[in-house]
């Protein structure tokens, strides 16, 4: 017969094995039953058959077999029947003696039990009020353990089944309860652990948590994950208050289904499994509490809220097993890291080495403080062995808790997907940064670029603008595509230093930064960007009033511009390349022939000029006297006059200079008598004319 406090499952009941001791008689022969109730509770009964008679012969289709006799025993259900010792036969009601591994053991209501020796029993119930006192002794369970009463120990126990806790389960320092062997097990009730150990086999066997569980935290409490998997179903949670660093073995791990899970002031080195398919996961309470995956250790989020309040790193590649691939792989939920503080320098609140694979296709990573190290870091994904992809996902910086004017650092050698800031989150870049689907800068992030490249997609005409910082000064960049033929990418860069100064704008006089812009596709294009520049980055003496504008591709250009206070703008752009401003070169206007008037009011005069200097090709205007004007290089059939030359070369730089032409003065002349002539028809007179 089997009875249970709750109803049986008739339909459940099976043989589970059989093996018999010898090949010929006598032997005996034993049975293994199982039997489950309503609620998929197991029992287990041992039933041994002694077979005897002679030797069996071989057996023929055509021969009887011999009969045997047989007799049977069951293992037994030891019943408390009042308070008293384990090892006392007075204390139960059973088959004989006291229980041992294969015997029940019920514990009335109101009764104590106390080991005074190691224990072992298959499954066990202690009523209500009921007690059992293990003392420092050890107790092996080798079924299920049902409390609706107390258990006292400061030994350890075993379980190889079910533990359901409704009542009080109290643990002396060294208390510890272990779940052995390899087979799925549940814990239910309410349990605070002194000592919990998970010895599972592995990750084909699983421990699942449908209570409300907790592991102590001081210093003689511990959680040790040998093998299996712990799983948190909805409703019920895990909380390992102990704060030291634990290991997740290859072949143990947990996985969070609706439930919550939570670690003290602690780093986990995970080998094995993390698997979040709803819930919450809560790692770590302090600064620099990290959850490290190795080797090929998986981290797995489908969906839920996690929590780290440090970092989560990552060098494992390759497969945990055929169903779980290594490294960490994100399709939903919210992972926010870095919760409390990271002070380890040069390394992430997401650290994805060279090895690690790094698989983001959906969901959320927030990154809610930046890192306090001496050589920041808060996220960092580097290319190697490990397969890294992020073709969804969004990386958050900032939440509702980030502190005001924070800066995160990204190192990132493979493109992300999704990127956006919050109301205090800025965005510095340790190397040039490509973004596949969207950029999102909140209006009051800043965007660092140490003289890097970020690069962003362009689908359709609009205003992009970036919030470009030298960490000191603002000096953002916008640019407006006002067509686009086709979608493409384009790429930004704002540079300290001069960049690559035309031969005939000043070397001396300059603004010391550049820009690079690119693009790919695109088609055909036409945009208006507006450069923005820091005063104190012109050389000394540079006047800002006179500044020009390069542009360089594959040769350089001189765009008009619209010049403001510390800034430019350039309309009509249908190219990009090198953009940059320095003041003009020097022009030279040099007299080749200047040719005078001859005569007074004469127009036979004539300048010829040579220029050098500046940027080809020159425009000239000439004002002269008489509202002259000419827009030719020489100029002839000059009256006398000043005549002055404005040349303009094609940076838009001008040089002035004035030519005087001269005129001879107008002829006079007077005449004096000096001498009449003195007799008729003589010839001695004589005038002098001046």
């Amino acid at each position: 017969t089997a009875t249970d406090n709750c109803a049986v499952n008739d339909a459940s009941f099976r043989l589970l094995t059989e093996t018999k001791s010898s090949t010929s008689c006598p032997y005996t022969l034993t049975r293994t039953y199982e039997i489950k109730d309503i609620n998929g509770n197991a029992a287990t009964a041992r039933h041994r058959v002694f077979v005897t008679g002679e030797e069996a012969p071989t057996l023929k289709s055509a021969e009887p077999v011999e009969e045997v006799t047989l007799k049977s025993v069951m293992a037994g259900t030891y019943t408390s029947v009042k308070s008293g010792d384990w090892s006392s036969s007075d204390t139960w009601d059973g088959p004989a003696g006291y229980p041992g591994p294969d015997d029940n053991v019920i514990i009335n209501d109101g009764h104590e039990v106390t080991l005074t020796e190691d224990a072992a029993c298959k499954n066990i119930n202690i009523g209500f009020d009921g007690s059992l006192q293990t003392g420092e002794y050890n107790l092996t369970i080798n079924g299920n353990l049902t409390n609706l009463g107390t258990i006292n120990s400061n030994g350890a126990i075993t379980i190889y089944g079910n533990w359901s806790n409704y009542e009080l389960y109290i643990s002396g320092y060294s208390a510890s309860v272990e779940f052995a062997g390899p087979n799925s097990a549940i814990i239910s009730g309410s349990t605070t652990f002194q000592n919990l150990i998970v010895s599972k086999g592995s990750l084909s066997n699983t421990l699942t948590i449908e209570g409300n569980i907790a592991v102590k935290n001081n210093n003689d409490a511990n959680f040790i994950l040998n093998g299996g998997i712990i799983k948190i179903n909805t409703g019920f949670y895990l909380d390992i208050k102990r704060n030291e660093t634990f290991t997740i073995p290859a072949t143990g791990g947990f996985i969070v289904n609706g439930g919550t899970l939570s670690t003290a002031d602690n780093s986990i080195d995970n080998y094995g499994l993390i698997h979040i398919i709803a819930g919450t996961a809560n790692f770590g309470t302090g600064d620099g509490n990290a959850v490290r995956n190795h080797n090929q250790g998986a981290f797995i989020v489908d969906g839920g809220i996690i929590n780290i309040s440090g970092r989560l790193q990552c060098d494992a590649n390759g497969n945990l097993s055929p169903e779980y691939p290594s490294g960490i792989h994100i399709s939903g939920g919210t992972i926010t890291l870095n919760t409390v503080e990271q002070k380890l320098s040069n390394v992430g609140s997401l650290h994805v080495t060279n090895d690690g694979t790094f698989n983001f296709t959906g969901g959320t990573i927030v990154f809610q403080n930046p890192s306090m190290a001496a050589t920041e870091l808060d996220l960092g994904l580097f290319v190697g062995a490990g397969i890294k992809n992020t073709i969804g996902g969004i990386f958050q910086f900032g939440n509702g808790s980030t502190p005001v004017n924070s800066v995160f650092n990204i190192s990132s050698q493979i493109p992300l997907n999704k990127v956006i800031t919050t109301t205090n989150a800025s965005l510095e870049l340790e190397q040039d940064l490509i973004i596949t689907e969207q950029l999102t800068l909140h209006e009051n992030s800043k965007l660092i670029l140490n003289n890097n490249s970020i690069e962003i997609p362009v689908n359709s005409p609009g205003t992009f603008n970036f919030p470009i910082s030298t960490g000191t000064a603002s000096i953002p960049l916008s640019i407006n595509f006002t067509s686009i033929t086709e979608p493409g990418t384009i790429t930004v860069s704002s540079v300290a230093g001069a960049g690559n100064i035309p031969d005939n704008l000043s070397q001396t006089n300059y603004l010391e930064r550049h820009w690079n812009i690119t693009s790919t596709g695109l088609g055909d294009f036409e945009a208006t960007v507006t450069f923005n520049y820091d005063p104190n980055e012109l050389t000394q003496d540079t006047n800002a009033d006179a500044l020009k504008m390069y542009q360089t591709n594959t040769a350089t250009s001189y765009p008009k511009f619209i010049a403001g206070d510390n800034y430019f703008t350039i309309e009509g752009i249908s190219s990009f390349g090198e953009f940059g401003a320095a003041e003009c070169g020097e022009i030279t206007i040099a007299v080749s022939t200047l040719i005078q008037i001859k005569c007074h009011n004469g127009t036979d005069g004539s300048i010829t000029i040579d220029i050098s200097g500046g940027v080809s090709p020159y425009m000239y205007n000439w004002t002269g006297p008489e509202e002259f004007t000419s827009k030719d290089k020489d100029i002839t059939q000059l009256a006398a006059g000043t005549y002055t030359i404005t040349v303009t070369d094609a940076a838009d730089c001008e040089k002035e200079e004035s030519f005087e032409i001269t005129q001879p003065p107008v002829i006079s002349a007077s005449a004096a008598v000096d001498n009449n002539v003195g007799c008729n028809a003589g010839a001695n007179g004589q005038i002098t004319v001046t």
